[in-house]
């Protein structure tokens, strides 16, 4: 081996280990320290400074779906012609804060599906929709397309109405109608970081019971339950599945009430109803059902990120896929 070759062959191992080394950093820092390194920081994990707006730029496939919609371009294209269409509308949880977008449900379900026979999924979420946003988005979608399904994804800051996008008439009407029922009381709104700068000062554990204390206030706040309520009364029956992902997340008393609030409502206005519950005895998962606290510690990022993990969209798109593939009634399947 002459010289030149030597020095190529060292250069080459060096790099090799270089990378090796920044591969192994890299998991360690994902594994074990993802609040230091990744939470609320980095853009391939959903997060995005909240003052700003996303971008097609930045989020690519995330993004696409969303920014179609409010931009008024076509979310279909002819290639979807011969695909059976599912709506996925909801907040972060399907937005997929604190993911990867490949480890996010919406993802995951559309390639199993696609085994199948051709789908195509379109995913409506940002963070911090309520309910809302999903009344809103599913309004301007069914303007342009028509789904086969629609799946409104339910979580516990829904009666938390926030002013991203100018409300349509439909939802101004809803809220209009409900302070009036209820002039003693202020609708309880989103809590807003642009307006409260001091909220990036915050300790996580700090901002997340500053986001726990005002959605427990909206719960108990008539006019958000008012909200709530005729904004359930308006959202389809027919081909829509109420997917709520996080009873396991309900450890305590008063999110318990939140989630029997929302049940109700939903029950009452004869929604098809679909639990994460429903895994809680299943072979795959039901080891890490034990208890609430061993469920939230199995299934949400990190201590800091109280947001589903890989695994629990997983668990999701199983749920998701056995009922569409098994219930005649979506016509995914021949009956």
């Amino acid at each position: 081996m002459n010289l030149i070759t030597k020095k190529i062959f060292i250069i080459f191992v060096s790099l090799f280990l270089c990378f090796l080394t920044y591969k192994f950093c890299y998991f360690i820092a994902e594994k074990f320290f993802f609040d230091k390194f990744f939470y609320q920081k980095s853009i391939t994990y959903g997060y995005w400074d909240i003052s700003k707006k996303i971008s097609l730029s930045d989020y690519g496939q995330r993004s696409q779906d969303i920014l179609s919609l409010q931009s008024g371009n076509k979310i279909l294209h002819e290639s979807d012609n011969n695909s059976y269409i599912i709506a996925i509308i909801g907040d972060s949880y399907v937005w997929g804060t604190g993911i990867k977008n490949n480890q996010r449900f919406s993802i995951i379900l559309e390639k199993r599906l696609n085994n199948i026979r051709p789908t195509k999924i379109i995913t409506l979420a940002e963070m911090g929709d309520s309910i809302i946003d999903y009344y809103s988005n599913y309004i301007k979608l069914i303007q342009q397309a028509k789904p086969n399904l629609l799946i409104f994804t339910l979580v516990d800051n829904d009666a938390l109405p926030k002013s991203k996008q100018p409300l349509i008439p439909e939802t101004q009407q809803i809220i209009a109608n409900c302070q009036k029922q209820f002039p003693q009381n202020i609708l309880t709104t989103n809590y807003n970081f642009t307006d409260n700068p001091e909220m990036y000062q915050m300790d996580s554990k700090a901002i997340s019971q500053a986001y726990m204390n005002v959605g427990l206030e909206a719960n108990k706040n008539p006019t958000n339950q008012c909200v709530m309520e005729k904004t359930i009364s308006q959202l389809p029956n027919d081909n829509a599945i109420y997917f709520i992902p996080v009873h396991y997340y309900a450890i305590s008393t008063d999110i318990n009430d939140y989630y029997h609030t929302y049940i109700n409502y939903l029950e009452k206005y004869q929604k098809y109803i679909i639990t994460s519950e429903k895994m809680a005895n299943s072979q795959k998962y039901g080891k890490y059902w034990k208890n609430g606290h061993d469920a939230y510690q199995s299934f949400h990022v990190s201590q800091a990120e109280g947001h589903p993990n890989a695994l629990a969209n997983q668990m999701y798109a199983d749920i998701l896929y056995q009922e569409i593939t098994t219930n005649p009634k979506w016509g995914f399947i021949k009956k």
